[in-house]
């Protein structure tokens, strides 16, 4: 009986513990935030500030706006992350005080994400970016987060700038930053800037490869001529070489890039490869249908057997196997 009377009472001891109510659970978590947010403790405030973040509850944005103004940097990102998560544009104009008056760098530099999370792409959020980007004093952390954030907003007020600041820095990060922001703007003259940057980058195999792989992506067709040309150019390297062929074959589906297209699918590079997996479904043959095949069985990557099984796929739309013809019985 003892025994019984032991777990009726356990029973009832984890029924009362999870029996609450989920709204309650969540108010109570709510509330253990606010409270953290005033202890003196700067890494219990820091916990307050990201559970506010994780919670979601716009009732938040309050003591997250306190916060802002905390004296430890540490709790001061961590509310402005929150702020971003919670896509507060009520507090945007603290924000953009804490990007341009902050003292610490990674504060600024959260404050940045959070305006791409917050999304609005008003002049008096873009300006401020783009004064980052023009300012040579400035941390090339901040530079990659406001293209970043630029990127997000999609900013054709920066163009000019992105386009100014890709001739002349010699960050090779910061060129493929704003390379990628380009391309996500999408405006003409931006598309512009990065076909006529093509020969100034010809010996530099990474940065011609995120400018080939921004013009597929927007599909600008406009540049298959003087990829033709690079492409039949004997001074450039093998990979800058596939990088045109890549895109010959993307964008103009130019069987005579082929070749370098099949040779490619041997690459120890497996950016390269997948490039050519990619490529190979709009020009290849029966023989590239064959070789993806054989690829596939040996195939450890479950990313590239996912694009050699659609480049498959399509080859056998193309080339679809022919059954043999049943002998007809003679007469």
């Amino acid at each position: 009986m003892k025994f019984f009377y032991y777990i009726i009472i356990i029973f009832f001891v984890v029924y009362s513990l999870y029996s609450q109510p989920p709204e309650s659970n969540f108010q109570n978590q709510f509330n253990e935030a606010i409270e953290k947010s005033h202890n003196p403790d700067p890494y219990i405030r820091r916990q307050a500030a990201e559970q506010f973040g994780i919670l979601r509850d716009v009732r938040a944005i309050p003591h997250l706006k306190r916060l802002l103004k905390d004296e430890n940097p540490f709790v001061r990102q961590a509310s402005v992350d929150s702020l971003g998560l919670l896509r507060a544009k009520e507090v945007i104009d603290d924000i953009l005080d804490v990007l341009k008056n902050d003292n610490d760098l990674q504060v600024r530099q959260s404050a940045i994400i959070a305006l791409g999370y917050i999304g609005i792409s008003d002049f008096k959020v873009v300006s401020p970016l783009i004064d980052i980007l023009k300012n040579e004093k400035e941390s090339y952390a901040l530079k990659y987060a406001a293209c970043n954030t630029l990127s997000i907003l999609r900013s054709t007020q920066a163009v000019s700038v992105l386009v100014e600041l890709l001739e002349s820095t010699e960050d090779i990060n910061l060129k493929k930053s704003i390379i990628y922001t380009l391309g996500k703007i999408s405006h003409p003259d931006g598309i512009s800037a990065l076909r006529d940057s093509i020969e100034k980058n010809l010996q530099n195999e990474a940065i011609i490869a995120d400018i080939v792989k921004v013009l597929v992506e927007v599909s600008d067709v406009g540049v298959i001529n003087k990829f033709k040309v690079l492409y039949s150019t004997p001074t450039i390297s093998l990979k800058t070489k596939f990088y045109f062929a890549y895109a010959l074959a993307k964008l103009a589906k130019d069987t005579s890039v082929l070749g370098t297209i099949k040779n490619s699918l041997k690459s120890p590079d497996e950016g390269v490869k997948n490039l050519a997996i990619d490529a190979i479904r709009f020009i290849g043959d029966k023989e590239s249908l064959s070789i993806l095949k054989e690829m596939y069985k040996k195939e450890t990557s479950v990313y590239t057997k996912q694009l050699l099984d659609i480049a498959i796929k399509q080859l056998e739309a193309k080339y679809p196997s022919s059954l043999p013809e049943t002998p007809q019985k003679k007469r």
